[in-house]
């Protein structure tokens, strides 16, 4: 734990200057000792930073395979992306389905995404909803407007508007987007029926 917060001082320059050398020393020696966190932390700093997908792989699939499901998650987009692995979305979904039967609400949200369109699973609204809304009511943003968008598909828009409001309240950009899609669409809607010619009365 020293370790791993010793790393992080060095990364953000907390308490002292920003120095990358000794970020990879520290947070590498609490790697290398089984800290999953700090794996992750080199991971993400392989993928952002340096651009080394192949090592930021590793280091993942370290961290996902010792049971950290932050990096289950992350691990599943790089096999989506095709990064530092050749892509493969069935093994994408089956590291968010790791993640989310871990209790992990990102997880949660991906798996239901991938069962709500069938990416690298076969389409399944249960198991879509289910996960779905199991993440949406943990809180879970992505959850949220995957939600309502497993409502929509199921016809009940009404349902999906609050879980759009409630998203967009807590400052989601996407699910502003789809509540401003329902209301072009309700206005397009009404601006045809308005339009429509009448039938004559003979």
């Amino acid at each position: 734990e020293a370790m791993k917060m010793t790393g992080l001082m060095y990364y953000r320059g907390d308490g002292t200057r920003k120095n990358t050398e000794e970020f990879f020393r520290w947070t590498n020696m609490a790697a290398e000792k089984g800290d999953t966190v700090a794996m992750t932390n080199l991971a993400y700093y392989y993928k952002e930073n340096i651009g080394n997908y192949g090592k930021a792989f590793d280091w993942y699939k370290q961290a996902a395979d010792a049971g950290n499901t932050s990096a289950m998650n992350d691990l599943g987009w790089m096999y989506d992306n095709g990064q530092g692995v050749k892509a493969d979305a069935t093994k994408a979904f089956d590291w968010f389905l790791k993640a989310a039967a871990a209790d992990d609400f990102d997880g949660m949200a991906n798996a239901g995404t991938c069962y709500l369109y069938g990416h690298g699973i076969s389409k399944n609204l249960r198991e879509a909803e289910r996960w779905l809304k199991k993440s949406a009511e943990g809180g879970n943003l992505s959850g949220m407007v995957g939600y309502g968008d497993c409502l929509q598909e199921k016809g009940n828009v009404r349902a999906a508007i609050d879980w759009y409001e409630r998203a967009a309240k807590e400052g989601s950009q996407t699910a502003q987007e789809r509540l401003d899609d329902i209301q072009s669409e309700i206005q397009n809607s009404s601006a045809q029926n308005y339009s429509s010619p009448q039938p004559s009365g003979g």
